[in-house]
């Protein structure tokens, strides 16, 4: 986790299977659709991508508040 241009940056990886793009857009993945109503509910960016037998990687980028919205 990092602070980089104004965001939050959260990455993690792994060295497994590497999930496949039907797994990424199946509906009863209910997995990834709770992190990506979670990150939408922050006004945030999320990415999964996976390379056969060499992992998944997953990015999640919330916007950190302004100094001007921090003082509203």
């Amino acid at each position: 986790m990092r602070e980089k241009a104004g965001r939050l940056e959260l990455k993690v990886s792994d060295n497994g299977k590497g999930i496949t793009e039907k797994q990424i857009s199946d509906t009863k993945s209910f997995g990834i659709l709770g992190i990506r109503e979670r990150v939408h509910l922050w006004r945030g960016k999320f990415k999964i991508h996976g390379v056969r037998d060499k992992g998944t990687t997953v990015i999640v980028n919330i916007p950190l508040p302004t100094q001007e919205k921090v003082n509203d």
